[in-house]
């Protein structure tokens, strides 16, 4: 039986590539020259005139209130803490400002809040020494101080900050661009709620799709299933449907030639498996990907990080206890009477037929 996992592929046209950085928390967007902290839920300012700007106290609030950056105008002065935030221990390239941010003075930079024990006084950061200060808002120790200004952000409008991070399902996304090709890529399989930190990582296996079938529940590892096979390509259930001999190892009696189920699994509007924009990749595609790449190992050392996650059996209707040892990735294409899969082991990593039914 063939063992089958879904990753999905972006089509990218010339000239709308996002350039992106991510360091722990923090995501950069080039194209509007601000970083995202997606733990605090904050937008930073980073456009090259933050470096230049030099305010008194009393007057970072209104250049903040005033500002205009990536096409958002709802800027503030940070709190302290919030500022400290991007601070980083030892960064010698710059200035212990977390290396996601490009403009940064190695100096001190304001923050919104006041000395608890002298309102005469501001906290700021000192970006060139590392460390927390104070410096004078009133009269003759009244300080001229970088600002830098952020916004509030929320896990819900994150992909309308277009901070390319893709928000399905209650799953949040992040992208991986290939080395190879220049396709954008989910940065892991769908349904699953983590980057992969090991090829066994079961935190990162994510869901297991019968070909060309919709997200109705089937695809979760723990589904009921049923014997009946489906005489559409949209059953009215959610159970996981184990094969009949007769279908090829099918879990529909329609759609013979695989073009129905292909198309479903080629929209990018959203309206299939894959996040707007996305669409499951074609097997040339997969191949593409992979040329370089000789066995499970390989492929989780890839910049795809695929997991050997195992299959979802269409006889027993059960994880095999294969997760771990080898793995299968849903192509879009049907050939040769069957759909195609990269598949992945120990010794050996091609592009071969799969039975429909498997998730």
């Amino acid at each position: 039986m063939k063992r089958v996992l879904v990753l999905m592929l972006r089509m990218v046209f010339v000239g709308s590539l996002l350039s992106v950085a991510a360091y722990g928390e923090f995501i950069r967007n080039d194209d509007k020259n601000v970083v995202a902290d997606t733990e605090q839920n904050l937008m930073w300012q980073d456009d090259t005139s933050v470096t230049l700007v030099n305010k008194i106290w009393t007057a970072t609030q209104d250049y903040c209130n005033g500002l205009n950056v990536g096409g958002y105008d709802d800027w503030r002065v940070p709190n302290i803490d919030e500022l400290s935030a991007i601070y980083i221990e030892e960064n010698p390239i710059h200035s212990y400002m977390d290396n996601t941010f490009l403009n940064v003075a190695s100096q001190a930079y304001w923050s919104s809040t006041i000395d608890p024990t002298n309102s005469n006084y501001a906290l700021g950061v000192n970006f060139y020494g590392g460390y927390i200060t104070k410096y004078g808002i009133t009269g003759t120790a009244t300080y001229n101080t970088k600002v830098r200004c952020v916004r509030d952000i929320t896990v819900d409008n994150i992909e309308s900050n277009t901070i390319n991070l893709i928000i399905h399902n209650g799953i949040t996304y992040n992208t991986v661009t290939s080395p190879y090709t220049g396709r954008v890529w989910l940065d892991r399989n769908l349904g699953a709620s983590q980057v992969c930190t090991a090829y066994n990582d079961e935190a990162c296996y994510g869901d297991y799709y019968q070909w060309g079938r919709d997200a109705d529940g089937h695809e979760k590892y723990n589904s009921e299933t049923t014997t009946s096979i489906a005489d559409s390509i949209t059953p009215n259930h959610t159970k996981f449907i184990l094969n009949s001999s007769i279908d090829e190892d099918d879990w529909s009696s329609a759609d013979e030639n695989g073009s129905l189920r292909s198309a479903n699994w080629s929209k990018t509007d959203g309206s299939s498996i894959c996040p707007i924009g996305f669409r499951v990749p074609t097997d040339n595609e997969l191949q593409q990907e992979i040329v370089s790449l000789n066995n499970k190992i390989d492929v989780f050392d890839s910049f795809l990080k695929i997991p050997s996650a195992g299959v979802h059996d269409n006889l027993s209707g059960t994880m095999m206890g294969d997760d771990g040892s080898w793995g299968y990735i849903w192509s879009s294409t049907f050939k040769y009477n069957y759909p195609q899969s990269l598949q992945f082991y120990d010794t050996n990593a091609y592009i071969n037929n799969s039975a429909p039914a498997d998730g």
